[in-house]
């Protein structure tokens, strides 16, 4: 059963400050009507953030009864060792999806804590008998980066999407800038498996993870953001690997962005020596295989046409 020290625990890893009604609802609150959904005044409840790592976005489920659409997640019961045990347990109920498919974002010693407490106002439910009441509900953030086509729960959703991370239905769901966590979490991730494999090279999502996030910020016109974002990404992508190519052959998409975004805002040179670097991995990629040809002639014709050749 969940202790008022697993709560306390919860708290002080918070990324946003706990609301004072919550810490008046716990001053107040009896044990037994803590987790009880049957509470229909004030209770606690369990929800995640998952983050498709590649692609940046967000899953959410469309509830029936709501007639909106939320973040995976629900009760927590009695018998839940811990708040980490019942998302977790909630996730797998709603959407399929188990703890071995995740990255833990806010993590520590192998253990995720919820990164906000947000205060909910749950209306009433004439399907299931509920009262309006309010849940406080403990949100976790998870990386994902399987399969999006996933088998959810249709007894309470009627269907599931991936919405971007900018999207206005994500962003009204919580405070957190969820980039952040997630960036913060894959370093993390990273520095755990150098520790453990004792690796120079590692394969993780976090060099995707940087180029997309970099693309954002150009979208938002957010310039010296993406710049420094699609730095990161070079940079992570130099120090990774896959099982065909000892850096990942994406690299070129954040060399390009960047190198075009040098242009766009009068860094020629520095547009310039990006773009042979470019060269220079297509050259190797299409020695290994000849579909990168067609992308050392889409580098070579960028230099080309602005500084008259490459030696």
């Amino acid at each position: 059963m969940i202790t008022g020290r697993e709560i306390q625990d919860q708290i002080v890893n918070l990324k946003i400050p706990v609301n004072s009604s919550f810490t008046k609802f716990l001053e107040t609150v009896s044990p037994e009507d803590l987790l009880d959904c049957g509470n229909f005044t004030e209770h606690v409840s369990v929800s995640a953030i998952i983050v498709h790592l590649f692609s940046r976005e967000i899953l959410l489920l469309q509830h029936k009864s709501l007639n909106q659409w939320i973040l995976p997640g629900g009760h927590v019961c009695f018998d839940d060792k811990s708040i980490f045990d019942a998302v977790l347990r909630e996730v797998s109920e709603k959407t399929g999806l188990t703890r071995e498919q995740f990255i833990l974002m806010n993590e520590k010693q192998g253990r995720s804590y919820c990164v906000e407490i947000n205060k909910r106002q749950m209306p009433y439910n004439p399907d299931k008998g509920e009262d309006a009441h309010i849940r406080y509900d403990f949100c976790f953030v998870f990386g994902y980066s399987g399969n999006k086509d996933i088998e959810i729960d249709i007894y309470e959703n009627r269907e599931y999407k991936w919405f971007s991370v900018d999207d206005f239905e994500v962003k009204q769901l919580f405070e957190i800038t969820v980039d952040d966590v997630v960036l913060n979490g894959l370093k993390h991730y990273e520095e755990q498996i150098r520790k453990r494999s004792k690796n120079e090279y590692l394969i993780t999502p976090l060099a995707w993870y940087q180029c997309n996030v970099a693309d954002s910020y150009r979208e938002r016109n957010l310039i010296e953001q993406a710049k420094q974002m699609y730095l990161e990404s070079i940079d992570s992508f130099e120090k990774t690997y896959n099982d065909e190519y000892e850096t990942p052959p994406y690299i070129l998409n954040a060399i390009w962005r960047l190198a075009i975004l040098y242009g766009e805002t009068g860094q020629e040179d520095l547009k310039k020596r990006l773009l042979c670097k470019g060269l220079e991995f297509s050259k190797m990629y299409a020695c290994w295989d000849s579909n990168f040809e067609k992308t050392v002639s889409m580098f070579q014709q960028e230099i080309d046409k602005i500084y008259g050749g490459y030696e």
